[in-house]
């Protein structure tokens, strides 16, 4: 490196630790400027340390099981059985958690086939559909994996580790 390289180098480190110490000294002096820059960011943490919250719980269920079987009612008794789930009843029909969605007693449904027994002792595709309310998309995906997870524990232990598993829509 030639000398006058250095000699610009070390001109602006010199200029840049100028700029650094005149900072300091202004926030020091400005208790204005000091409280914006540090009690600020501990108030946004505290707030989003209590306001934000990832695990949800008491996630309110219905199952619809146009057809109960025993394998049904087995996972009617596993979601009531969750410490995440809370069973709101099982319904014949999609139309009649409906209005369960409008007035926010059920958070999310679980949609059985109407031959569920004959799929779920055949080799055939078991498609099981969840319906969330997902206003607030973070919280809906966990309701999701929730839900998701408890459906495949209950599918494995009714028909053993086939291939493909239950197909969630």
């Amino acid at each position: 490196m030639s000398a006058p390289a250095r000699l610009d180098r070390r001109a602006r480190a010199s200029a840049f630790a100028g700029f650094v110490r005149k900072e300091v000294y202004h926030v020091l002096r400005d208790w204005q400027t000091l409280l914006i820059l540090v009690a600020m960011p501990l108030i946004q943490l505290l707030l989003f340390g209590y306001a934000v919250r990832t695990d949800v719980r008491d996630v309110r269920v219905a199952i619809v099981d146009p057809a109960p079987t025993a394998a049904t009612r087995r996972l009617a008794e596993r979601v009531g059985a969750s410490d995440r789930l809370i069973l709101e009843g099982t319904f014949p029909l999609l139309r009649d958690v409906e209005e369960r969605f409008k007035d926010q007693s059920v958070r999310q449904a679980i949609v059985l086939p109407v031959d569920a027994e004959r799929r779920l002792r055949g080799r055939e595709p078991f498609p099981i559909q969840i319906v969330t309310d997902a206003a607030d998309p973070n919280m809906g995906s966990i309701m999701q994996a929730y839900a998701s997870a408890v459906l495949m524990q209950w599918h494995a232990e009714e028909v053993g580790a086939l291939p493909g598993g239950a197909r969630i829509d």
